[in-house]
């Protein structure tokens, strides 16, 4: 998830500016006067679902988990309040687009290899975030994340499906050995519902 900055905001805001990819500040660029508000919709996120990494509300999972699908879901949610949901949309696809030409560049998102359905997970995080944000307004953070707690608890977004040891499914329930895949964007994981990402 991007750290976003424009020039009229605080020194740390420009300094992530030069960090993310340039799909991100394309974005930036031609909304200047939104993204002090991605900025913060974006740090908030990372806090809370380092916040919930130490509670058993989720899997405590942020590569492919529930964590991550919160994380993704909150950003866009609470963008998604603050301005046009489609706009916020975009730049979720712009982060995955960045996320992308990283790759092709030997580069990892964070600390994960990115791949085409992790890439399709997030993506389909941010969009039910999105509208979770358009239907929900006006409501507090606080409320937000219990909506979005929900939802990930009902199923209502999605997971790549791993064993109780964190190990990589496909979707006939076989192990995948990751370390034969690096360097390949599509691997065979298997994206489900977000309260079946684990199997014992």
């Amino acid at each position: 998830m991007p750290i976003i900055a424009s020039g009229q905001n605080s020194p740390g805001m420009i300094r992530s500016f030069w960090k993310i990819s340039w799909p991100e500040k394309k974005w930036v660029i031609t909304h200047p006067f939104i993204s002090s508000k991605a900025f913060r919709s974006a740090k908030d996120a990372r806090q809370l679902a380092q916040k919930l990494l130490n509670d058993s509300l989720l899997d405590a999972d942020p590569d492919g988990g529930q964590i991550d699908a919160f994380r993704h879901a909150y950003w866009m949610a609470s963008l998604s309040q603050k301005i046009c949901w489609k706009k916020a949309v975009k730049l979720g696809e712009a982060h995955e687009k960045g996320n992308f030409r990283n790759f092709k560049k030997g580069r990892r998102e964070e600390l994960y290899q990115a791949d085409s359905l992790g890439s399709v997970m997030d993506l389909k995080n941010n969009l039910a975030g999105a509208a979770i944000g358009c239907r929900n307004r006006e409501i507090s953070s606080d409320s937000l994340k219990i909506v979005i707690l929900d939802e990930i608890q009902n199923g209502n977004m999605y997971v790549l499906l791993k064993d109780r040891s964190g190990r990589f499914l496909d979707c006939n329930h076989q192990v995948l050995d990751t370390a034969s895949f690096i360097g390949i964007w599509k691997i065979p994981k298997c994206l489900v519902a977000s309260d079946k990402g684990r199997i014992p």
